[in-house]
């Protein structure tokens, strides 16, 4: 799988993290509040109270398939050996920190504070390239809000948490464009599976970080947990803006502004303060995959 995994690597175009402009002012359309039936299944350990949490937390109910690293040492210049041996393992400690995270996307994102922020007229979401499906899209037209937000619902994807050689903060492989966006019902939309065509779904982060360094880049959680959701959205399909010298870069990008929305939630002591005792608690993913806690992960 890690062989079949790196050729992809080696053939695909990767999605960096970037930066942004401020965002608009401009108005949005209306929009419907999408429904909050869940029908999706998983594949890890199940028990009575994480059947209990997909229903109270319907929103972004993603898999993972497994951790993987690859073999290669950390770019960095002034790697040490002890730097280098983290960078081709991803201990027990890092993968804890990684689920703890992504408990903490989940659970934002079945906030009522999430909801209203994406709804927030200041935040239009714009295609980065054309789609063609059951509705058509083209480059520079604005996604319908309905519609991303119910993706989110019933995101029902698997993916891969690599450790790899990559530059910059993050990188997703997977949905390049506006795939599943132009294919999904605008009220009732399913996304299951681990492929687009015969891309495996990956979220990398760099070898050069110990991911799980109180101090270090990736030591807050709620950091983590933002950069975790931003790889996400590529995964679902939403590419960067290109940037042309026609464009205003990022201006409306997608990832860059559900990027932001996490951010401007999570940022409030307010936020934090109401919901302490409950993201304390919630551990799903933790739970959920507590198989990949029992040992580290090296290269196949």
């Amino acid at each position: 799988m890690v062989k079949n995994i790196i050729m992809i690597i080696a053939l695909a175009i990767f999605i960096s993290s970037c930066s942004r402009l401020n965002p608009s002012s401009d108005q949005n359309d209306n929009i419907n509040d999408p429904s909050t039936d869940n029908g999706n299944t998983d594949n890890g350990n199940t028990d009575d109270s994480l059947i209990e949490d997909d229903n109270k937390y319907p929103y972004l109910p993603i898999k993972l398939k497994e951790f993987v690293v690859t073999d290669k040492n950390s770019t960095s210049s002034d790697a040490t050996a002890d730097d280098n041996r983290k960078s081709r393992e991803i201990s027990i400690e890092e993968k804890a920190h990684v689920l703890e995270a992504i408990d903490i996307m989940r659970f934002v994102v079945n906030t009522s504070e999430f909801k209203d922020e994406f709804f927030n007229d200041i935040y239009k979401f714009e295609a980065a390239e054309y789609g063609r499906g059951i509705r058509t899209i083209k480059k520079g037209d604005y996604y319908y809000k309905n519609i991303i937000f119910n993706m989110l619902k019933n995101a029902a994807i698997t993916t891969y948490i690599m450790k790899d050689d990559i530059n910059g903060t993050a990188n997703a492989l997977g949905t390049l464009g506006p795939h599943f966006y132009v294919n999904v019902n605008a009220t009732n939309p399913i996304i299951e599976g681990d492929k687009n065509g015969d891309l495996d779904l990956l979220i990398m982060l760099p070898n050069n970080f110990y991911w799980a360094e109180k101090n270090g880049f990736y030591g807050d959680k709620y950091k983590l947990a933002e950069i975790i959701f931003h790889e996400l959205i590529h995964n679902l399909g939403f590419n960067h803006l290109n940037n042309s010298p026609n464009e205003i870069w990022n201006q409306y990008d997608t990832a860059e502004f559900m990027e932001d929305i996490f951010r401007e939630v999570v940022s409030k002591s307010k936020f934090k303060n109401k919901y302490k005792s409950e993201l304390k608690q919630y551990n799903y993913y933790q739970t959920k995959y507590k198989k990949f806690l029992k040992s580290k992960t090296i290269p196949k």
